[in-house]
């Protein structure tokens, strides 16, 4: 699973993403971690947690967004 999340993230990289945007989206990985634990092991999450992920998942968000490119001239 390493080695293919390592793939992953060089093809990402090697078709145009931005290596600011990939390494941050790529880093996010606990968070599938996060979801099966709770769907397959029923485990709970405090208050906290639940902030720090609803958080990451808006970062990331954010992070994918960009601004229109600025119209130069007229």
């Amino acid at each position: 699973m390493n080695g293919m999340g390592a793939w992953t993230s060089f093809k990402a990289l090697e078709s145009g993403g931005k290596a600011s945007i990939v390494i941050s989206l790529i880093s996010l990985f606990p968070l599938l971690t996060v979801v099966l634990a709770v769907a397959l092991l029923h485990e709970r999450l405090t208050g906290m947690q639940m902030a720090g992920a609803v958080v990451a998942i808006a970062a990331a968000i954010l992070l994918s967004l960009e601004p229109a490119p600025a119209k130069v001239g007229a």
